[in-house]
């Protein structure tokens, strides 16, 4: 099975989703990672934060590299959990975060929407140096959190899978793992 997690920035993805990894020993795709290794590669970008400040029409070219990776690693595995953004935020307005082929040529059975509280998310953001993120206020975050909701409900429809949310409640991890796991299993 495909298991697909969105999750704004600071919502504490990373976080849930090392620990789901951990208890369930499931394979994880990491989308940013694997878009930026094929946009180096190809010489589009140099970084990671590159890649939201491409044109809509670049970043479409990367995907199709990008699902063949994870074709290859789904026909290995049998679950996998690529972890992702619903939405990314560009100069140009907001990018769906999977497109028409991805959908039809991935055919994910899962999608899992993580989300917390617009505060606790803010206060993540000022806590994580490890990249260089857009400073966004408490109404683009409740932005933020309502596309990737709405974005993730048509992908479920459009994929013809299931969808659930989760919360990551502050200073309570292993209740939004617990969920996920449960899903998973």
């Amino acid at each position: 099975m495909i298991y697909v997690i969105f999750g704004i920035p600071g919502v504490g993805k990373t976080s849930v989703v090392n620990e789901v990894i951990h208890n369930t020993g499931i394979k994880q795709v990491n989308m940013g990672d694997l878009l930026t290794q094929v946009g180096v590669e190809k010489g589009m970008i140099e970084t990671r934060d590159e890649l939201r400040k491409l044109p809509y029409r670049s970043q479409q070219k990367l995907r199709g590299g990008v699902i063949e990776k994870i074709q290859f690693l789904h026909e290995k595995e049998k679950n996998i959990l690529i972890d992702t953004h619903a939405t990314v935020k560009t100069p140009q307005g907001y990018m769906p975060g999977f497109d028409r082929e991805m959908l039809e040529k991935l055919d994910p059975d899962v999608f899992i929407v993580l989300w917390a509280q617009p505060d606790a998310i803010m206060a993540r953001r000022q806590e994580d140096d490890s990249r260089q993120r857009d400073e966004d206020s408490r109404k683009e975050i409740e932005e933020g959190l309502r596309l990737t909701r709405q974005m993730a409900s048509i992908y479920s429809v459009l994929a013809n899978a299931t969808y659930v949310e989760v919360e990551n409640i502050q200073n309570n991890l292993e209740s939004a793992v617990k969920n996920i796991v449960d899903v998973i299993k």
